[in-house]
């Protein structure tokens, strides 16, 4: 436990300084949402999360593993109050993140559905992503910021999402 925690804060502290975390590498995306489960204290990842990862296919699985470590330090100082959800796309820029706090209208009117999950009984909108890869390796990372509770859910761990460019 010491071990893992003292290899968390070194990868906090490279994260900070706007170093690449070494050490870091996972064989698949279910991989990558387990280890980060493991070690992301400040993420609670969503049954989804686990289910929807273990479907995506030919990602850069350690580079999602460092998104989620990322977003993980983001995480720490939106609950910790050291950031507000309206500095969290510049905080999430300034760790290599790139943030989306929301989904298009027409998203949200058409595909309301996709981004739809069941927490602490009732339905909540993991709106909020990390966009990372091109074409057959993209992947995205819907989290939900649950003001209530101070934690960040990450919902769902997989491909684009329907949207304004879905025919």
């Amino acid at each position: 436990h010491l071990v893992d925690q003292l290899v968390i804060q070194n990868t906090e502290l490279a994260i900070r300084l706007g170093k690449s975390p070494s050490g870091l590498r996972a064989t698949s995306a279910l991989d990558a949402v387990k280890q980060a489960a493991s070690i992301c204290e400040n993420l609670t990842f969503h049954e989804r999360a686990l289910e929807t990862a273990a479907e995506l296919e030919n990602v850069d699985a350690s580079r999602l593993l460092e998104d989620l470590v990322r977003l993980n330090v983001v995480a720490g100082d939106w609950k910790s109050g050291r950031i507000t959800k309206a500095s969290l796309t510049i905080s999430c820029r300034s760790l290599g993140l790139n943030y989306a706090g929301g989904i298009s209208d027409t998203a949200e009117r058409k595909y309301s559905e996709d981004y739809a999950f069941s927490w602490r009984g009732r339905t909540e909108y993991a709106v909020a992503h990390i966009r990372n890869g091109k074409g057959a390796r993209l992947y995205r990372v819907h989290v939900f910021f649950d003001d209530e509770a101070q934690q960040v859910v990450v919902a769902y761990v997989g491909r684009h999402l329907r949207d304004k460019s879905t025919n």
